[in-house]
């Protein structure tokens, strides 16, 4: 079965306490794409791990959990977050998304601009320096961060 790396990525960033969690993780993204007579995909993976706890705390921040609540929060894509796209709508929230893996993960630069479709860490720090620098003045971003950071305490 061809299985896309996106799947991978998506389950070694769920599962980070012990080889067990990951293997079985990926068992049953295997059964599920089976089941569903799918290749896996990542949007399959995310099925298939729905609501599938994977950590003691009920809602872990990791830097895809950021991505995908920074995406819902906007209701943009995964991918458009991770692609090339320039509008203001899609860079605004890739640019929360930038702060708020850097101010609540240990993510590096480099790593967070792979995660981001191979972005260059310059291009990741200028993201998280910009919304930074915006905060202060603008009480419609701070509510934005707010309301997505609120989801992982739910």
């Amino acid at each position: 079965m061809s299985i896309d790396n996106a799947v991978f990525d998506y389950i070694a960033q769920r599962c980070q306490r012990n080889v067990r969690e990951l293997e079985s993780s990926l068992n049953l993204v295997m059964a599920y794409a089976r089941l569903m007579r799918q290749n896996p995909t990542l949007q399959l993976a995310q099925q298939a791990l729905h609501g599938l706890s994977t950590s003691s705390e009920p809602h872990a921040i990791t830097p895809l959990s950021i991505l995908n609540a920074v995406a819902e929060h906007f209701q943009v894509s995964l991918d458009a977050l991770k692609g090339r796209q320039r509008d203001h709508k899609v860079a605004l929230a890739r640019h929360i998304a930038i702060y708020l893996v850097r101010e609540k993960t240990n993510c590096g630069l480099e790593d967070l601009g792979r995660l981001l479709g191979g972005r260059d860490h310059s291009t990741v720090l200028r993201g998280h320096q910009k919304i930074a620098g915006m905060i202060p003045t603008n009480p419609s971003l701070q509510r934005s961060i707010d309301e997505i950071l609120a989801t992982f305490s739910k």
